[in-house]
């Protein structure tokens, strides 16, 4: 009779604990962008890419492929450096390290009160050195990457689909928008300096070169080159184009409550069978 006290005693305890994280949890959204690479084909350059790339390599020209410049995308996005100074012009600090919760209807946050006070906009955090009240952007940019940002690339067909979670669905939209806006940005500006380097070198080699059939190719990669350097300014998009944008999640995706409580209720009685079957085998010894 004890025992099914016990059993009783033990799965609603669990059960209880379990709805309450359940209901404590607040919702989590994402926002997703799915990216087709934009391929040399597209540009008109991949003849030339592939005549040219032996007399390019020996220039010290990287005319690249796609793959190459799609993993170059991708670890761009997902780099330090490019995530930091996205984290410090976005001033999102605080969206990251220091809200509780999000109120759909209104749309502002709750937060942290032992973290950071809303009304005089001071972090107030109680933390060791090195670490200081106000995150660093290396602590903003290891909880973006562990917490916020996905990343999925499907080898197949070479489309990109980048995610954000968060816990405001409207936040999770804008921030994946502008994250790949400024990827785009960056993978533009970087192909333009090293097109003008390129077409820089080449018109150095035409001056030095003697023979006219090496001229004739440097002046065709000099073309190439500046192909480039166009389509760096006349693409609405880059690196990649955008096949289904971003919107602002009406579902939450996170936390599943039904199934929290169900793990409750199933480990509840998992756990108290186990204590009551402990008990069992003590029993005969405690007799003897």
């Amino acid at each position: 009779m004890k025992d099914k006290w016990l059993i009783l005693f033990l799965t609603t305890a669990f059960s209880i604990v379990f709805l309450v994280l359940a209901l404590y949890l607040p919702n989590k959204y994402k926002s997703d962008i799915l990216l087709m690479p934009v391929t040399e084909q597209e540009s008109n350059l991949a003849g030339l890419s592939s005549q040219l790339g032996g007399l390019a390599s020996m220039a010290g020209i990287n005319l690249g492929d796609q793959s190459n410049k799609t993993d170059l995308a991708i670890a761009t996005l997902k780099s330090r450096t490019f995530l930091m100074e996205f984290i410090a012009d976005t001033d999102i600090k605080v969206e990251l390290l220091a809200v509780r919760k999000w109120d759909v209807v209104t749309g502002g946050y709750t937060y942290d009160e032992d973290v950071y006070d809303p009304n005089t906009k001071q972090w107030i955090r109680d933390v060791s050195p090195p670490k200081q009240a106000e995150p660093s952007l290396l602590e903003a940019y290891v909880y973006f990457v562990e917490n916020l940002l996905e990343v999925e690339e499907d080898k197949e067909t070479g489309f990109v689909r980048v995610t954000i979670k968060h816990i405001s669905s409207v936040f999770a939209e804008e921030m994946v928008k502008k994250l790949i806006q400024r990827l785009d940005n960056k993978l533009r500006q970087d192909a333009e300096i090293e097109a003008e380097k390129s077409i820089e070198y080449l018109q150095g080699a035409i001056l030095k070169a003697k023979n006219a059939d090496l001229k004739s190719l440097l002046y065709t990669l000099v073309e190439q080159e500046f192909q480039k350097k166009m389509l760096t300014n006349v693409r609405e998009t880059y690196a990649f184009k955008v096949i289904d944008n971003a919107v602002v999640a009406e579902d939450k995706y996170s936390p599943k409550r039904a199934l929290l409580c169900i793990f409750g209720f199933i480990l509840g009685v998992c756990f108290s069978l186990f204590i009551v079957f402990i008990k069992a085998l003590k029993r005969p010894k405690e007799q003897e």
